[in-house]
């Protein structure tokens, strides 16, 4: 039902919800409202970003990091051992290293870096940010954290993304100048096109690991039917 009030009276939805900036809760003194989700549950934003929690500023800044090289930490890990499988599983055979393939992922990685934006990078941003009402301010819970990205990231299929519309979280993500249509056709289409990049990558480590069990079967095999020394 609330989806339907909202895509119905978004204007005035959103206008209400702007416009109430005391927080309801004692715990929530440095924060203001931000908006309501389609559950109705009530979200909070830092006035200053300075005063959020420690460990919750430290996790915003190591996915900030991220936001920068539109990579996540497991993506980096996936595309290093990509490359290693290219140059090791070739040399181990007696081969030159794969240079096409490490040419090809060093490629993707400053496409990706320059024309994409990392989707599941960003809801990790939002969701350290916006601190939900039965959330502590200072504290970081990942589950808790991953029910919001959870959360927030059907809302925003639904078509409700009033989350970015918060003056503090565009200037963070730099979005200020950005119009609502245009940002949303960029995140659908790097969302397709990680996706379907990710998959590539997966395909590349499955194949690439394969190669590397294969090998150690073959040195044990070696090295259990060599002849012992004496």
């Amino acid at each position: 039902m609330i989806e339907f009030i909202y895509n119905r009276f978004k204007k005035q939805f959103n206008a209400l919800a702007f416009s109430e900036q005391i927080p309801k809760k004692e715990k929530f003194a440095g924060y203001k409202f931000s908006f309501i989700d389609s559950k109705g549950v009530r979200y909070y934003e830092p006035i200053d970003l300075l005063d959020s929690g420690i460990k919750r500023k430290g996790k915003l800044h190591e996915h900030l990091v991220e936001y920068a090289s539109q990579l996540t930490g497991s993506e980096i890990t996936k595309m290093a051992d990509t490359i290693d499988a290219l140059i090791n599983d070739k040399i181990h055979k007696g081969e030159s290293p794969d240079y096409a393939g490490i040419t090809f992922i060093t490629k993707e990685m400053r496409t990706r870096r320059d024309n994409l934006i990392g989707t599941d990078i960003i809801f990790d941003i939002v969701c350290l940010y916006y601190v939900r009402e039965d959330e502590e301010p200072d504290n970081y819970d990942i589950e808790v954290h991953n029910q919001k990205v959870e959360r927030l990231k059907k809302d925003y299929d639904l078509g409700l993304n009033v989350f970015f519309c918060g003056e503090g979280i565009n200037k963070l993500l730099g979005f200020q100048n950005t119009p609502e249509k245009e940002l949303k056709q960029s995140l659908n289409r790097s969302q397709f096109l990680t996706k379907t990049w990710g998959k590539m990558m997966d395909d590349f480590i499955e194949s690439s690991s394969l190669n590397k069990e294969n090998n150690k079967k073959n040195l044990s095999t070696e090295s259990a039917t060599a002849p012992k020394q004496k």
